[in-house]
């Protein structure tokens, strides 16, 4: 049986604090995802919304670090420059150069 993203993770929040999972306050918010989060806190009959928030937070720091922000917070190598301007080839009289086309800047 298929359940919806309501049924896995709003819906318990409504039975077990009578109000909906954004009308909690922070502390019951925390209380029930965490049953979700860890595996020592889990449920039995929660194994969807297990399986949902970890694909969920899987998928927004896979988001997060492919970003540009992201790779900055990794201080990921490859976003600095090496030159101010990309060198040219330096030997532009070589014979077997004559047939490649002109550099586009």
């Amino acid at each position: 049986m298929r359940r919806s993203i309501f049924s896995i993770i709003f819906l318990p929040a409504v039975l077990l604090v009578s109000a909906s999972l954004w009308s909690c306050v922070n502390p019951q918010q925390v209380e029930l995802l965490e049953h979700l989060a860890y595996k020592e806190r889990h449920r039995d009959g929660e194994e969807k919304g297990r399986e949902f928030f970890h694909l969920l937070r899987d998928y927004t720091v896979k988001g997060y670090y492919t970003t540009r922000i992201g790779l900055e917070a990794l201080g990921y190598p490859g976003l600095k420059t090496m030159w101010a301007e990309m060198p040219g080839c330096p030997h532009t009289d070589d014979p077997e150069h004559l047939h490649l086309p002109p550099p586009i800047y």
